[in-house]
């Protein structure tokens, strides 16, 4: 065997050593995030101080939990569906913001907050009464409950 027959395979047998162990570092980064995603989705539906709210139907009674950042409308894309006379596509946004709870309007149609109208954004809180088009809703937060 010549020398740059030898050099050449020594370099390939280091090359598949560092990508196999690059290969094996990636498989742990992948696994160590799952368990932190999972863990985190636990938190969220656990019975803890995280803030989760939700949304009760006036009329209806249906309720429809809310997580730290919802879109609100009738499109197919919007995290809570609700249907009505008068509710937009993408009629509003309810997220945490630090400590407060906000809602912010993306349309000129009619919204209402505690016989208010408004637009932009606002913040609310338990017990709001929220109203889109001609559907009613109370806004309640649940701290540390099971939802």
């Amino acid at each position: 065997m010549n020398k740059e027959t030898l050099m050449h395979s020594i370099s390939y047998e280091i090359t598949a050593l560092v990508l196999r162990y690059i290969l094996v570092l990636l498989c742990a980064i992948v696994f160590i995030r799952s368990i932190f995603i999972s863990r985190a989705s636990q938190m969220l539906y656990s019975n803890n101080k995280i803030s989760i709210a939700k949304l009760i139907s006036r009329d209806t009674n249906n309720e429809f939990y809310l997580g730290y950042d919802n879109i609100i409308g009738t499109s197919n894309r919007c995290d809570v569906k609700v249907f009505g006379k008068g509710i937009a596509k993408i009629h509003i946004q309810i997220y945490k913001k630090k400590d407060n709870w906000m809602l912010c309007t993306y349309t000129k149609k009619l919204t209402i907050l505690n016989e208010i109208k408004i637009g932009g954004r606002i913040q609310i809180s338990t017990n709001d009464i929220i109203k889109l088009g001609t559907k009613e809703y109370k806004f309640v937060l649940l701290e540390g409950k099971k939802t």
